[in-house]
């Protein structure tokens, strides 16, 4: 037996209409939402002192397409996406000779000798020497834990809140008002 169904064509062009200007808004807003579960969650990770300053620079966003974590530097805190992705070089003074791996002058004195000796030791410990952390690269994945320092462990400890609220919040976007049609 076969169905009919009576469609007024105006009403569903003004609803296509209605759509079409509140649907890339909500889209865009369910990606930030769930950006900012995670910028609320990186201050509770394991975070050094400089990365705490840089907190700042740590914003959410969305597009059409996702939601994304913004690292970024500014002239008050021009660290940020260093402290975050670290850095492949030294900088600074950690970029003097003395705090490389091969330093030994024959102009120091005992006293320098052994404190520059108990410099390297605790360069090579990872406790001294460096102005941020190693880099990171783009060769991560994010649900897994890596990725920017901080930042990736709280996409990994908040993936399943994120993937409810994105998913829920395009659901409300796709049922809101703006595909309902007036009888």
């Amino acid at each position: 037996m076969p169905v009919e169904v009576d469609v007024d064509a105006t009403r569903v062009i003004a609803a296509l209409n209605r759509v079409d200007k509140r649907i890339g808004r909500g889209v865009r807003e369910a990606g930030k939402a769930a950006a900012q579960i995670v910028v609320d969650d990186v201050p509770s990770q394991d975070l050094t002192a400089q990365q705490r300053k840089a907190l700042a620079g740590v914003t959410a966003g969305g597009d059409l397409i996702s939601g994304f974590v913004r690292l970024r530097s500014t002239a008050g805190r021009p660290f940020v996406v260093a402290a975050f992705m670290g850095a492949r070089a030294r900088f600074g003074w950690y970029a003097a000779a003395k705090f490389g791996p091969n330093y030994n002058s024959r102009n120091q004195s005992r006293k320098q000798k052994i404190r520059n000796s108990i410099a390297r030791t605790a360069m090579q410990s990872g406790a001294l020497g460096r102005q941020f952390p190693a880099w990171v690269g783009n060769q991560y994945d994010l649900g897994d834990g890596g990725g920017p320092y901080g930042v990736g462990d709280a996409i990994r400890d908040n993936l399943p809140r994120i993937r409810e609220l994105h998913s829920s919040r395009l659901m409300d976007v796709f049922a809101s008002e703006a595909f309902q049609t007036d009888n």
